[in-house]
């Protein structure tokens, strides 16, 4: 289904082998790989090239004098792998110091330079991220097209032919292999020599686009260990063939859209661009919403919308005019716009938006295809618009596509099957298409979960249809996906290789004579899932492919089945014996599955502690269990075990049950640097708050709603509570202000402490024995102390991050008299330099 255009600009599909290899090491380049002893009995005689030999080398490589940073890197790789597999230390020189080379050259010559073009073999020639292996005489070249800049970025758009191509040689000549990222998971066996059968390969792969993304946000205090990571991701994903294929992407772009509409954190656009739902056209009104957008739909059937979205597209493909795709992704959420011409666009009797979102994609593309005719506009087709439109579309040749069905991983049989089917529809219609996957949805904490033959079905799928390529997000530490990870990467460079043969090679290169344990227990975790995922029920049009009750989920994964599991791990380790690399990578799993058991611990004593029924011994386990999961994350924080930016993928209703127990805060990455015992009594006592609703005062009648202005005093000396302002009679520094809005989005540029007070009489018939017995705060940014005619009642004591959005509620006296006049103040602090503070919703007085 590809067209010319496509072809040309990607550099077409998969070349078969080319050389002159005999048909056993053909089927083995296929199936597994070529090694020293196949190549030699392949020709019947010596290998052709012999580079290494017991240990010794008198061969060299040779880079370009400016070679760009994919040919300088695998000439590093190829230098250290093979002094690790041979003990031969080849030195790297550029061309110029190389002097003149020829086929009599005992050189490997590496990506494109004046030899290899006088050579015939011109890198721009070869298609992106594809390579040439030849051997003229003594002399070996791994050309590959490379770009100029960074080809191990995290979306590695950028072609990195040479990388990839001398990988392939270390992988099928020398058995090197990257399994997973990070030196644990690198496999470089020993030889005393390495040779070379006679080649003359072009490769290509089966998919334009093979993309593993991984979150690895660099912003924050852990900077190195995160760039660490994203590195070894990059290089691994590189290693296996992986790439971006294209230069941009579909994205959730209607924050870029809507950006030129922001000025000085207001929105100054139209409110009829928003999304029409529940009778209020919603556009955003906070600064942290304007970043995401989060929720905030459009009216894509607005014709002002559609010209601001292809105005949008036209200036970046003119400030970025080496990018292919721009995208146009509407933002995640279920809140469609009900207005009457969106509605319209719908299919009666119909639940999915696909009709309505298709045909803005299709308005926009073509708008700017008159200007861009060589561009693409790249969409989402997901969630509640991931089914193919009812009606026939004429999809332009611009339009970019992106299929994303998320939580795959959790599929039922069902799901599968209908999974499969949207795949087969989709790619009847579109031939500008790639799926996209976050397999095991929007995190597991890290802990085991593996579907090997869901990912050659799904491959093989798509490949069927003709879908450009495949991204997946890996989510949490890519060792708790072994060997989805490994097997789905390897698979995207090479549909024809044997899935079998590639997970034999995986468990028999890491875990040796503990690979039969390893391969059952993850045989016991696949099959428990499998038979939990048949009772789950998939909600289509939520964007998270509905992940609830995680609780409930985590315990039925894993509790009939973990002492199994911990049985099985004890035994991988004793299996593992003194081979100290194989005994790390068993402790990686052993690990990843402790915190398996904390959790289920944790929950276990938790039910009981929420029932009444936990004994004070269980209520000291758990209080043990707490500290040593703090322990926990903080000394395995972003590494193979667990990474914990992946908690905050977690699903709101998951996070909120398993904070119940182990008391995971909203912001994990501000409790992993100290160990739980080590921080100072206020972050203990943050990480040990528990919220609890208000429920008799959100349960009982509302007798009074406190007025919307009050009067306000900031107190950057701390000086208000030795002064008395707690019942003091407001003077002319006290000015007024809303309790409906957060002060600093009042004008008031001010962190740290500040007050509230106002007055209020209760009606006449809220007294006696009907007397309130709450003041009700809605929500509150920040702690708070609350004061009534001068005397302390009550407190929020629990941490901003947690209680912003949250209603708490303050005891009054058993009696207060109506129809006198009572003071309330509200202490307010909060030190965060970051987002809003103070009381931002109506306070009541309730009973």
């Amino acid at each position: 289904m590809l067209n010319g255009s496509v072809s040309a600009w990607t550099g077409g599909v998969r070349r078969a082998a080319a050389g002159v290899l005999g048909a056993a090491a053909v089927a083995g380049a296929l199936t597994g790989w070529v090694s020293v002893a196949a190549a030699e009995a392949a020709d019947g005689e010596a290998a052709a090239v012999r580079v290494v030999a017991d240990g010794a080398s008198d061969y060299v490589i040779v880079v370009g004098d400016k070679a760009p940073l994919s040919v300088t890197e695998a000439a590093a790789m190829l230098r250290e792998d093979v002094e690790r597999a041979t003990g031969a230390s080849l030195p790297i020189k550029t061309l110029s110091e190389a002097g003149g080379l020829s086929p009599t050259s005992r050189a490997i010559v590496l990506g494109d330079n004046a030899y290899t073009r006088s050579r015939g073999v011109v890198g721009s020639a070869i298609g992106h991220d594809s390579f040439v292996v030849k051997t003229e005489g003594q002399t070996v070249l791994v050309v590959g097209d490379d770009g100029d800049e960074n080809p191990f970025t995290k979306h590695m758009e950028e072609s990195a032919g040479t990388y990839i191509g001398t990988a392939w040689l270390l992988d099928r000549t020398l058995g090197v292999r990257q399994y997973l990222p990070g030196p644990r998971w690198r496999h470089v066996p020993e030889s005393s020599g390495w040779a070379l059968p006679e080649m003359d390969r072009h490769e290509s792969p089966s998919f334009v686009q093979r993309k593993l993304s991984i979150s690895y946000i660099t912003r924050d205090r852990f900077r190195a260990r995160r760039d660490r990571r994203l590195r070894e991701h990059s290089m691994y994903a590189r290693f296996n063939g992986g790439g971006g294929g294209f230069k941009g992407r579909t994205s959730h772009a209607v924050a870029a859209i809507m950006r030129p509409f922001i000025k000085d954190d207001k929105f100054v656009g139209k409110r009829e661009w928003g999304a029409l739902y529940n009778g209020r056209r919603l556009v955003p009104t906070r600064p942290h919403q304007f970043q995401h957008w989060y929720r905030f739909h459009l009216c894509t059937s607005n014709e002002e919308v559609r010209q601001i979205t292809v105005d949008y597209v036209r200036d970046y493909f003119d400030r970025y005019p080496e990018r292919q795709i721009c995208g146009i992704g509407m933002t995640d959420g279920d809140r469609h716009c009900q207005c009457g011409p969106c509605r319209a666009l719908d299919v009666p009797g119909s639940d999915s938006y696909s009709d309505r979102y298709m045909a803005f994609n299709v308005a926009v593309a073509r708008e700017v295809k008159k200007t861009h005719p060589d561009k693409w506009v790249g969409s989402y087709v997901y969630a509640g618009y991931v089914d193919p439109p009812v009606r026939e579309f004429e999809l332009p040749e611009n339009l970019y596509l992106t299929h994303v069905q998320n939580g795959t991983l959790y599929f039922s049989e069902e799901d599968r099957e209908a999974s499969l089917a949207r795949v087969r529809a989709w790619g009847e219609r579109s031939d500008r298409l790639v799926f996209y996957s976050w397999p095991a949805s929007h995190g597991l904490f890290s802990l085991p979960l593996n579907h090997p033959q869901w990912v050659v079905d799904h491959l093989r799928a798509i490949r069927a249809q003709d879908y450009l390529g495949y991204a997946s997000y890996v989510s949490g530490a890519p060792a708790a996906r072994q060997p989805d990870t490994y097997l789905l990467i390897r698979m995207l460079w090479d549909m024809d290789r044997d899935p079998a043969a590639i997970l034999d090679a995986f468990y028999t290169d890491l875990y040796g004579e503990a690979a039969e344990a390893i391969r059952e227990y993850h045989r016991v975790v696949r099959e428990r899932a499998l038979a939990v995922n048949e009772t789950i029920v998939m909600v289509k049009n939520r964007d998270d492919d509905a992940v609830s009750r995680y609780e409930d989920r985590l315990v039925a994964y894993y509790g009939p089945i973990a002492e199994q599991c911990r049985t099985l791990l004890t035994r991988a380790e004793a299996a593992a014996g003194g081979d100290k690399l194989r005994a790390e990578r068993v402790g990686v799993l052993s690990e990843q599955f402790r915190m398996v058991e904390m959790i289920l611990s944790a929950i276990e004593i938790g039910r009981k502690m929420d029932a009444g029924e936990a004994s004070p011994p269980e209520l000291a386990e758990l209080e043990r269990l707490r500290e040593t999961y703090h322990r926990f994350l903080t000394e395995h924080a972003f590494s193979d075990v667990v990474d914990v930016a992946d908690i905050g993928y977690v699903p709101a209703d998951g996070r909120k049950d398993l904070k119940r127990y182990l008391l995971i805060p909203d912001n994990m990455e501000r409790w992993v640097g100290v160990p739980f015992e080590k921080r100072p009594a206020g972050q203990r006592r943050d990480l040990a708050f528990r919220y609890l609703p208000p429920t008799e005062a959100l349960e009982g009648e509302s007798v009074l709603t406190l007025p919307e202005v009050w009067d306000f005093r900031v107190d950057p000396e701390l000086e208000g509570e030795a002064a008395g302002w707690a019942g003091a009679e407001p003077d002319g520094r006290w000015r007024e202000i809303k309790v409906t809005e957060a002060w600093n989005l009042q004008g008031i540029e001010h962190r740290g402490v500040a007050w509230y007070t106002t007055t209020f009489e209760l009606p006449a018939d809220a007294a006696g024995d009907a007397a309130p017995g709450w003041v009700l705060f809605n929500a509150v940014d920040g702690r708070a102390k609350v004061f009534l005619n001068g005397e302390l009642i009550g407190e929020q004591v629990g941490p901003p991050v947690t209680m912003w959005n949250r209603p708490w509620a303050v005891p009054l006296a058993d009696q207060i008299e109506a129809g006198t006049t009572h003071r309330l103040t509200v202490r307010v602090e909060k030190n965060d330099p970051r987002g809003a503070i103070g009381i931002w919703k109506a306070v009541e007085v309730r009973r």
